[in-house]
């Protein structure tokens, strides 16, 4: 067995016996065996932690909503569910109300924005509250591009600038609280009052989630997304390896000709999107005249991005994955090569997918406008034919982070789980913390566990794609609180590493949750 085998194994029998005595010191801990690793759980809630998934939906009529339609608040109810049902139920409320006594015309203009709000709270897609853990907040716009309800009837009826520049001042505000002369021209115009668009408003709780911290000195391993071919009649799966992938065929539009849906290999859901990367060549080009149009579908809240900074294509939330939204880019673009990203934001849980079609752009040369070579719409070979459905997609790439979750870590997950993504058949050691610390080592690689409360440690070999998979199921039990955080990290077997053969990956921030 290689030296760097035995390295790993001593520390990892150096730390667990020392992490545990140190967190057992701090607080009392139970330990168990989950799935061969050594875990310690804390004995009993933090007595100053609160629970904000048990905080009222809504500061003016509460959970007034799940009461009626479910006869009770069930202490863990999906978030999706509860946000849902309170839009549901206000919609529902306000369009029973007498308002004969308001102008034709704004009684026209209210039964617009409830039909708006219907749509709204069908389609599902929500803000998230990423800015205070351990608290329901409203939030007007989050940092994904989704919208509270409010903010979306802003959009719809006053424009974009309007709800973004609303979003800038009051992003976590109440309406009350929201003190805005083009807000309150809005609402005075809008049909509905105050206290009806505070009554709209829900509170959300910081998602769920793993989130990526710090520097990666790892090997990662580029990873393509597959063709799916669209079904219109019934549910799909994608074939692949790792967590299921479920289409839901019936709500997405049928490929055009010339292009297909992909989705990527694996689904990570180690943070709020997924990135796919399209890169062409402007060598030669003179960059200034360029331009890029096409059209694209995908989840409600992506956004395309062009080396790195937004270009205004954001699609909505409602229709963008049954209807093909057109995007152009005239300006950001550069000298050599060019990438453009295409965000997708994870706010199905499950479904995921990029479509682009109709790609194509023009930029100067030679005192000529002529196409951009390497432009290719998704799902086709380098000739443009469309390829069968479970096959690699080239073109569109995505370089996953070496160490990722696998599904969320919701309360409870048995089949959460923390994966690493790096070279073939080689050893990798996982440790998981209470704190994050930073600890640098040189050649970019830094400790961002931290050694004195390590909880876990799991050692595996990667398999031959590079990947090891550590399940780290999430139990339903006293002591495992709502808004616990844990910190992860891996130490991988590397060659090329001046570090005794080792690097490290990025860290990862594991908040339970809904």
């Amino acid at each position: 067995m290689r030296n760097t085998t035995w390295s790993l194994l001593r520390l990892a029998t150096c730390i667990v016996p020392a992490a545990l005595a140190a967190v057992g010191a701090a607080g009392s801990l139970t330990s168990q065996v989950i799935s061969g690793a050594v875990v310690a759980t804390p004995a009993h809630e933090t007595a100053a932690s609160t629970d904000p998934a048990a905080t009222p939906i809504n500061g003016l009529i509460g959970d007034q909503s799940f009461v009626h339609a479910f006869g009770g608040l069930a202490a863990r109810a999906d978030e999706t569910l509860r946000i849902r049902t309170h839009l549901a139920y206000v919609e529902d409320l306000l369009r029973h109300r007498d308002v004969s006594d308001l102008p034709a015309e704004l009684q026209r203009t209210r039964r617009q924005h409830l039909d708006r709000l219907r749509a709204y709270h069908q389609n599902g897609v929500f803000p998230r509250n990423y800015d205070h853990p351990g608290e329901r907040r409203p939030c007007f716009i989050d940092r994904d591009g989704r919208m509270c309800a409010v903010g979306y009837l802003v959009e719809q009826s006053a424009g974009r600038e309007l709800a973004e520049a609303i979003n800038a001042r009051f992003q976590y505000s109440r309406i009350v609280e929201m003190r805005d002369e083009r807000l309150d021209a809005w609402a005075r115009g809008s049909g509905l009052t105050v206290e009806e668009l505070a009554t709209i408003q829900p509170g959300y709780v910081y998602p769920a989630g793993a989130y990526p911290y710090g520097n990666s000195c790892a090997p990662s391993v580029p990873v393509a997304p597959y063709v799916v071919k669209d079904a219109p009649s019934h549910f799909g799966s994608s074939g692949v390896a790792g967590p299921p992938f479920w289409w839901p065929a019936f709500w997405w539009m049928p490929a055009p000709p010339g292009a297909q849906w992909i989705a990527p290999a694996h689904r990570g859901g180690w943070g709020p999107t997924y990135v796919l990367t399209h890169t062409f060549d402007l060598t030669g080009f003179d960059p200034i005249t360029a331009s890029l149009s096409g059209v694209w579908s995908a989840t409600p809240g992506s956004r395309i991005l062009l080396n790195g900074l937004p270009t205004g294509a954001l699609l909505p939330q409602t229709g963008s994955w049954t209807t093909p939204q057109p995007f152009a880019i005239s300006s950001g673009f550069v000298a050599g090569p060019n990438v453009v990203q295409f965000e997708l934001a994870d706010t199905w849980a499950g479904y995921l997918g990029l479509l682009v079609a109709n790609l194509g752009g023009t930029a100067a040369k030679s005192g000529t406008q002529q196409a951009i070579p390497g432009l290719f719409n998704t799902g086709v070979d380098d000739d443009g034919v469309p390829l069968p459905a479970g096959s690699l997609a080239p073109h569109y790439a995505s370089n996953e982070p070496p160490l990722r979750a696998v599904g969320r870590p919701t309360v409870p997950n048995p089949d959460f789980g923390i994966t690493v993504d790096t070279l073939p058949n080689r050893v990798a050691l996982l440790a998981l913390s209470l704190w994050p610390n930073s600890i640098p080592l040189g050649q970019g690689c830094e400790i961002l566990v931290d050694p004195a409360t390590v909880m876990v440690t799991a050692l595996g070999l990667t398999d031959a794609a590079g990947r090891l998979s550590f399940p780290v199921p999430i139990p339903l039990l006293q002591g495992w609180s709502i808004n616990f955080g844990f910190y992860a990290q891996a130490i991988v077997e590397d060659p090329s590493s001046s570090l005794g053969g080792l690097s490290l990956t990025q860290g990862l921030n594991l908040l339970t949750g809904y």
